[in-house]
């Protein structure tokens, strides 16, 4: 237990290091700036979206939809990040953009499972898996297992969630997505010491 905390440790520093973007995936800068400053990005994004719609650049709407999600995840307000997650997902599939499909499903599930609506956001992560079967990305797989680990210890399952943790955290090379690690190490911690 204590390697586990020291690991966590490290890497909340270099994950606090690394706070400003979120992911290496492709994401628009007001999804980092939603960790800090969720209601100014939610009064800045409807006329964003509407640009984007009357472009019809779905692309650009999916990266707006999912910062709206990170923003409604901070202020904790599920059926608006459920919502927004549906969005992304939507206008992913309309971009044609697998990995931001993938985010979409995530953030919906993830919303779902805050909600306590267990069964829908497991179906979800279970699309998302598939998206990424054809369009493989370790930092969403990661983060898919981060949110089967979240439902398990959710339900009681605190071994199970350890088992996806660690899948999420063996998916990951040790200086990728140093944030996503912090949250697996985290989930580990707190199934650890349940069991």
């Amino acid at each position: 237990m204590k390697s586990l905390l020291l690991a966590l440790a490290m890497a909340w520093a270099g994950g606090a290091a690394a706070a400003t973007a979120t992911s290496g995936l492709p994401h628009d800068a007001l999804e980092d700036q939603a960790l800090s400053q969720p209601d100014e990005v939610l009064r800045k994004l409807p006329p964003l979206v509407a640009q984007a719609r009357q472009r019809n650049d779905h692309q650009a709407q999916a990266l707006l939809a999912l910062a709206k999600a990170n923003a409604c995840r901070v202020v904790a307000d599920w059926p608006c990040q459920r919502r927004a997650g549906a969005e992304a997902r939507a206008a992913a599939e309309a971009a044609h953009a697998p990995l931001l499909q993938a985010r979409g499903l995530i953030a919906e599930a993830r919303a779902l499972i805050a909600m306590q609506d267990f069964s829908r956001g497991e179906e979800l992560l279970g699309r998302a898996e598939l998206v990424l079967k054809s369009s493989p990305s370790p930092e969403l797989s990661a983060d898919v297992y981060l949110a089967y680990s979240s439902l398990s210890n959710a339900l009681g399952k605190h071994a199970l969630s350890a088992e996806y943790a660690n899948r999420g955290l063996a998916v990951l090379r040790p200086d990728q997505a140093l944030p996503m690690r912090v949250r697996l190490l985290r989930n580990l911690a707190r199934a650890q010491t349940q069991l």
